[in-house]
This record gives structure tokens, sequence and C-alpha cells, in this order.
């Protein structure tokens, strides 16, 4: 099994409305993700031949969706929840990835140094995407 991490980092600013805490108010964090890609198989030809997948075909598509959705936004709003946690947010942009990069297994979101959360839904625990989509 092959394990392909990339991160990317974004700023953005929230609040959980209905938080028991400060959390409740509007505030920031400087954002750091770390998505995971696995699969079996690597490319048997061409100019991604013995890739999983190619870093930049990741970076562009999680360029796009930090562009569009996340760095220098209200996340309550792009995300259009009254509660954007970190596990909300985590498992929002697995759901915006997967169809981009069908060998995503998991999504890690850490708005600070010291806190971070794993998103991975069950069916990857026992059913891995061991191929990749190009050689179906």
């Amino acid at each position: 099994m092959f394990w392909l991490e990339k991160s990317f980092t974004f700023e953005a600013m929230h609040y959980l409305t209905f938080h028991d805490g400060k959390c409740r108010r509007p505030h920031g964090h400087s954002y750091q993700v770390t998505i995971r890609l696995s699969g079996t198989k690597l490319e048997t030809q061409g100019p991604k031949k013995n890739m999983l997948t190619d870093f930049s075909c990741v970076s562009r598509v999680c360029q796009n969706l930090k562009e569009k959705y996340l760095d220098h936004y209200c996340l309550n709003e792009t995300l259009q929840t009254d509660s954007p946690t970190s596990e909300f947010i985590a498992k929002w942009i697995y759901e915006q990835l997967k169809p981009q990069l069908p060998l995503l297994t998991a999504v890690m979101v850490s708005e600070t140094q010291s806190t971070r959360v794993w998103y991975q839904p069950e069916t990857t625990f026992n059913n891995h995407n061991t191929h990749n989509s190009s050689q179906e």
C-alpha cells in the first residue's frame, strides 16, 4: 500500500453559533490541511510512470478548492453551516475533493499547533481503493 500526502494552509475566520464558550465569537485560524491518497498500483507508463498520482495534479485540485471556498473567507458562509468545526471542515473538504481525487482516503485539519482532526469514511477502513482509476 502506498500513501501519498499533500499539505496546504489557509487563513479563515469562523464562529460556532451554539458553542457554550468563546468559540461562539467570530475568530480566525491559520489552518493546516493534509490530505492522504492511497493505493497499491503505480502508473505503468507515460509521464506519470511509477507514480501513485502526480503531486502537481493534487496541488492544482487543492489550490482551486482553497481559493474558491477557504482562504480569507468566513467559513460559516462559504461552507454554509452555523458550526464549521474542524470535524465538519475535514469532512467537507473530503467530500469536495473525492470526485476529483478518487484515491483520496483521509483528510486532516488542524486549527492550532496542538489540535488536529482526521476524517476517514468508514468504508475506507475495510475497503481501500487499491487501483488507479486510469488503469481500469
